[in-house]
């Protein structure tokens, strides 16, 4: 039976897989389908049917996972299914909330802050009337070169653009923020006391009984409108080279 990306339609995601435009998932959904994959929604009439040979897609829900479903992923992962989970900053639409839940079993959690790193940020073009008039820095819009080279999903990577994302703990980390970079809890562009500064893994990966789950603090990386900055686009590619090989 042909492999396939199940994405998660049901929990009210903020951007759905029959979307399009830049903020849409239009450009990885071509790469997997083109990698031979087929892509499906998640329904009650398939959800019974997923096997260990299928990717549960989960990116950016607003709505909760009930516990028999959060029994089914657990069942699901640990007979050798696989996972692949995004979130976004700071616990907006409650969506780490709600992902934490389903990744309980697994030992791995998003965390309610947003990265932010005013070292290695984003510069944005500043235009008036049409002309390039200066630069702004995005302190939340950074670069990330701190890779764990020695994974198979980030090797032969050298940089990523992270937008506006959370860190994540536990598992494998995959990649890193810079020294410089703090987890930003209320969102005003500070460091505040209580809010930890220096190094932390924002995209971890990690194994359960049979299956293997990566998670990301940031769902804009793999949308059109970013996922051709750096090296974004080879490694999503390895992200799910690594979840379907056996």
């Amino acid at each position: 039976m042909k492999e396939r990306a199940i994405f998660d339609d049901m929990h009210m995601p903020v951007v759905t897989i029959t979307d399009e435009g830049p903020e849409s998932f239009s450009e990885l959904r071509n790469l997997i389908e083109n990698s031979g994959m087929r892509i499906e929604k998640l329904s009650m009439v398939n959800m019974e049917n997923i096997g260990p040979n299928d990717i549960l897609w989960i990116s950016f829900i607003k709505e909760p996972y009930t516990a028999d479903e959060i029994n089914f992923v657990r069942n699901f992962v640990n007979e050798g299914g696989k996972l692949f989970v995004t979130a976004e900053w700071g616990n907006i639409n409650k969506n780490v909330t709600l992902l934490n839940d389903i990744l309980k079993p697994f030992n791995i959690s998003f965390n309610p802050d947003r990265v932010t790193d005013y070292v290695h940020s984003i510069k944005k073009e500043i235009e008036i009337l049409g002309d390039v008039v200066g630069e702004q820095t995005i302190p939340h819009f950074i670069i990330l070169d701190r890779l764990n080279t020695k994974h198979e999903i980030s090797k032969e990577i050298e940089k990523i653009s992270f937008i506006a994302g959370c860190s994540v703990m536990g598992g494998t980390p995959l990649v890193f923020s810079s020294n410089e970079s703090f987890g930003d809890l209320n969102a005003n562009m500070k460091w505040d006391k209580g809010e930890r500064i220096g190094s932390f893994p924002v995209i971890c990966c990690s194994t359960y009984g049979k299956g293997k789950i990566v998670c990301i603090g940031d769902t804009s990386l793999i949308m059109d409108k970013y996922i051709d900055d750096y090296d974004n686009r080879d490694f999503i590619k390895n992200v799910f080279k690594w979840l379907s090989s056996s």
